[in-house]
């Protein structure tokens, strides 16, 4: 589709064939020029590095750092996620913040819940120390991440439904595992968490740094082997910033679907008590069981909701949408998304 022949001579000649069905005359020229615009750089130095090099003129460099950006738009003011949090549990104490099967938690009752947890956190997790959060937890997963953040230590999520051996290799990297009870599969790294009766329900204050660890996700790795990819509270409050800013409409109830261990949960998991929403848990593979997902999104009213591409085909091709008369937003990820879903929207759910 795309081919640079080079001809040399007393002046070096440079010819781009290309595809018509995949290139138009005027990307062509601009890859020639970009190309030329390299190589004449090339030759005036031999002191410049790589890095040196600069591929755009004036009128391009305009084009893409302040035209296709938005940098001409301000960016949004970028506040810690537990001061967002906080500020919701002042204005609506008694809202719902999780739903989980039938069962509500207030923006009060996760708040007192998570100081609780913080101040045993503080006893038993040094400064650097990354906490590990059973996925699986449930409501008590999301007061464990609030009160990690409460305590300025960071968090990783761990998926019992993952390989041991996996497992095992996160463990190494975690100083305490988050847990209910006693006898599980985390060993002496086990924080037996009874519901903080004997701790304070007020706020502790440890003092916390932007550039201190928020979480870590972790990938399959390019060697098979976990890799923990950090991120700093002040990346998770640019990025929080940044989704609040772009999806103007509040999510409302926002139904998560994916796993908590994944990082498409953030988006979700912030997204919604950052803005005073009202987060739905979905119970484990009801995307087995159409109907009952249908069931959990009318019942709850859910507004908003992130899944699979494939999984919201199958939505779309199955449900009665008039049941899902609430939803305003669905953001699909993970997957590629054909041109066919999009169009399936447009006819099924034209006002989300």
């Amino acid at each position: 589709p795309l081919a640079l022949l080079v001809y040399p001579g007393s002046q070096l000649t440079l010819q781009l064939v290309y595809d018509t069905a995949l290139y138009g005359s005027e990307d062509a020229m601009r890859l020639l020029r970009l190309t030329a615009r390299a190589l004449q750089q090339l030759t005036i130095s031999d002191e410049r590095s790589l890095g040196d090099i600069d591929l755009l003129d004036a009128a391009m460099r305009y084009d893409v750092l302040d035209v296709w950006s938005g940098a001409e738009t301000p960016a949004p003011q970028a506040r810690d996620v537990l001061e967002l949090f906080e500020e919701n549990v002042r204005l609506a104490p008694t809202a719902a913040a999780i739903r989980e099967e039938g069962s509500v938690t207030t923006y009060e009752a996760l708040d007192e819940a998570a100081n609780r947890l913080a101040h045993e956190i503080l006893e038993s997790v040094g400064v650097d120390g990354l906490i590990g959060i059973p996925s699986d937890a449930g409501a008590d997963a999301i007061v464990a991440v609030v009160a990690a953040l409460k305590a300025g230590r960071g968090y990783t999520f761990l998926d019992p439904r993952q390989p041991d051996r996996r497992l095992k290799r996160l463990l190494t990297h975690v100083q305490r595992v988050i847990v209910r009870r006693e006898g599980t599969r985390w060993g002496d790294k086990s924080l037996v968490w009874d519901g903080g009766s004997g701790e304070p329900s007020t706020k502790p204050d440890p003092g916390l740094d932007p550039a201190s660890v928020a979480y870590v996700v972790w990938t399959s790795g390019s060697t098979g082997e976990p890799k923990g990819v950090v991120i700093e509270r002040r990346h998770l409050a640019r990025s929080t910033a940044a989704r609040l800013a772009y999806y103007t409409r509040e999510p409302g109830v926002n139904l998560l679907m994916s796993s908590l261990a994944v990082d498409s949960s953030v988006a979700g998991l912030f997204g919604t008590l950052c803005s005073g929403g009202w987060l739905v848990l979905a119970p484990h593979r009801i995307e087995q069981d159409l109907d009952a997902l249908v069931g959990l999104m009318e019942s709850a009213s859910v507004t908003a909701t992130l899944m699979l591409p494939s999984l919201y085909r199958a939505l779309l091709e199955e449900a009665d949408t008039e049941r899902l008369g609430s939803l305003q937003r669905v953001v699909v990820a993970v997957e590629a998304c054909p041109p066919s879903v999009v169009a399936l929207h447009r006819r099924r759910l034209p006002s989300v």
